[in-house]
């Protein structure tokens, strides 16, 4: 079976990185969520992808902001009294910013597991120490798993989750994952590929030969299947997890 990843929860039918978006994903049947932190002004952690909150934020009247904001320039405080969900749908309007440990607690009492995206390296040791003192505070180590792009992050994680998976996002060769291979055992590592060419990528998309290469250390995770023919060429990899959105469904891909 492979396990099927929601791209920032639910993103296709709820407003991406809210808890109605996670609760979401666990009634449309996915097995993993990919979920982004930020850091307040305050330093509470708290769930967004973009370092700015104009994309998916409205004030209370539904009105846009009249600047670009930073989440880091506003207190958790400040960020409550913005809209998270009226940007997608006004069935969402009220939605509330939601807090890491808020995630986490979700992730427990629904047994689902979530994937902390690799942007938590762009942050402080000391804030990543904080993402991962919740995790333990909430005892959620066998739900959470922390998405490495380096093998400096992956060895910081590993040392707070010795029995916790480990994602892996960055580029492969043969060093990189005999290095990986010392931080974790095949059994808790999943290396993920990107399924297409971006833009912003060094590193070339998932082939057979990089997928087998791959394998020999850790499961097989594919980004991103958004239609037919690129979810074909994912299930034709073989892959042990896949993220999907856009237009393919759980419904889709079981039928395939």
């Amino acid at each position: 079976m492979i396990r099927l990843q929601a791209h920032r929860g639910a993103s296709r039918h709820y407003p991406e990185n809210t808890m109605i978006a996670y609760e979401g994903a666990v009634r449309e049947n996915y097995q993993l969520i990919e979920l982004d932190t930020k850091f307040t002004k305050d330093n509470q952690c708290v769930m967004l992808h973009d370092f700015t909150v104009n994309r998916t934020a409205r004030k209370r009247d539904g009105s846009l902001l009249e600047k670009e904001i930073r989440a880091e320039e506003l207190t958790y405080a400040e960020l409550l009294e913005l809209d998270f969900g009226m940007w997608f749908s006004k069935e969402f309007a009220g939605t509330k910013i939601p807090l890491f440990r808020e995630a986490v607690r979700f992730a427990c009492e629904h047994q689902m597991h979530i994937k902390v995206d690799n942007v938590l390296e762009r942050f402080s040791k000391e804030q990543q120490k904080q993402a991962f003192q919740i995790v333990k505070e909430e005892q959620a180590q066998a739900y959470v798993g922390f998405v490495a792009k380096s093998i400096e992050f992956a060895q910081r994680a590993a040392i707070y989750f010795p029995d916790s998976e480990l994602h892996y996002d960055g580029p492969v060769n043969q060093e990189i994952l005999e290095q990986l291979s010392r931080i974790k055992t095949k059994e808790l590592l999943t290396i993920w590929l990107p399924a297409q060419k971006k833009s912003w990528l060094t590193y070339p998309p998932a082939d057979e030969k990089t997928v087998a290469l791959c394998r020999t250390y850790g499961s097989i995770g594919l980004w991103t299947a958004t239609n037919e023919e690129n979810l074909a060429y994912c299930l034709s990899l073989k892959p042990d997890a896949m993220e999907i959105e856009g237009m393919v469904t759980p419904e889709m891909v079981n039928q395939m």
